[in-house]
């Protein structure tokens, strides 16, 4: 009995050492695996990191787009093997981001500047889209409150150059940078203000482009915010605005641009004579410019001078068979 006791002990002790060996060797094998994984991981997202920061100083806008999308494909790549890797998401959410503007071929200020309202064309749209994608499988994995500033403004821009969202969606998404300090890129701060604007807390909106958007640095800044004054209503200082451009400028396509947007203002306030002067010197700067030529018969007909708004928009379809406003005021479609 007492060795039949003894040799039970002892089995149960080989049995204890055996199982703990291997819980130790299990633990070992995962730790190993998962600290390869930690380094794999580490290095493929510092690598993508690296090299986007490296395209960014790109000058050559079709070398900069082909590294873009050779970057974009890897992080793409990496991605659809590894769907718990926020960080990645984001980066790529970011690359796609800046293959649309480089298709956009316009900066914010731009966008706004050449009153763009659905300019964006299919393949920087199809970019914005896979950003917009990737930042939210990013906020998915993370949490909204854990995205960083330039996400934010990332998604948001996204939204808008797509017409994915409406503004008031779209300004959810940045109204929660309360400090415009901690943004270092122009574009991002006038894009902010602009948001702000468009949802009615233009005071507000101007106040951060006055104060932090540097638009009293360039004739592109002060451009800028003359059309800001234009989108919060304050139609009085962007009219001066615009005025004070027309007297300083000798640059053809801001000139042009001024006009027009003078004659949209004076179009909109229904001072008829006046958006007409400036639509015929938008015209008279850029000859074959259609758009002016419809405002001028806008203009025209507003004016009650129907025979000659008909015969500008007939005009405008001579040359531009398939202009769908043409065809509209004429009463072809």
């Amino acid at each position: 009995m007492y060795y039949s006791y003894k040799s039970k002990r002892k089995n149960k002790k080989l049995y204890k050492v055996l199982l703990l060996a291997a819980a130790i060797t299990g633990l070992c094998y995962l730790g190993v695996k998962y600290q390869q994984y930690i380094f794999f991981w580490k290095y493929t997202y510092n690598k993508i990191s690296t090299t986007l920061k490296d395209a960014s100083k790109i000058v050559n806008i079709d070398k900069k787009k082909l590294k873009l999308q050779e970057i974009s494909e890897i992080c793409d790549d990496y991605n659809s093997r590894n769907q718990i890797s926020g960080e990645t998401f984001l980066l790529s959410g970011k690359i796609h981001f800046q293959l649309g503007e480089i298709y956009l071929n316009k900066t914010f200020s731009e966008y706004i500047v050449s009153n763009c309202t659905d300019c964006s064309g299919n393949n920087a749209n199809k970019e914005f889209i896979a950003a917009v994608k990737n930042i939210k499988k990013a906020i998915a994995i993370f949490s909204s409150d854990e995205i960083d500033p330039e996400y934010r403004l990332i998604l948001a821009k996204s939204y808008y150059y797509s017409n994915y969202y409406n503004t008031q969606e779209i300004y959810r998404i940045v109204e929660k940078i309360d400090n415009v300090e901690v943004l270092s890129d122009i574009e991002d701060i006038r894009f902010l203000s602009i948001m702000n604007i468009l949802t009615n807390k233009e005071d507000y909106g101007l106040e951060i482009l006055v104060k932090y958007g540097m638009v009293s640095d360039s004739i592109n800044g002060r451009f800028f915010l003359a059309s800001a004054y234009s989108m919060a209503g304050k139609y009085t200082d962007s009219i001066m605005s615009f005025k004070n451009i027309l007297d300083t400028c000798s640059d053809n396509a801001l000139l042009k641009s001024a006009n027009m947007n003078l004659g949209k203002i004076y179009f909109g306030r229904s001072l008829y004579k006046e958006s007409l002067e400036h639509f015929t010197n938008a015209l008279k700067i850029d000859e074959k410019d259609n758009s002016s030529r419809i405002w001028i018969g806008k203009n025209y007909a507003a004016l009650g001078e129907r025979t000659k708004a008909k015969a500008i928009w007939t005009e405008v379809l001579v040359s531009d068979q398939a202009n769908i406003e043409a065809k509209k005021l004429l009463g072809l479609m």
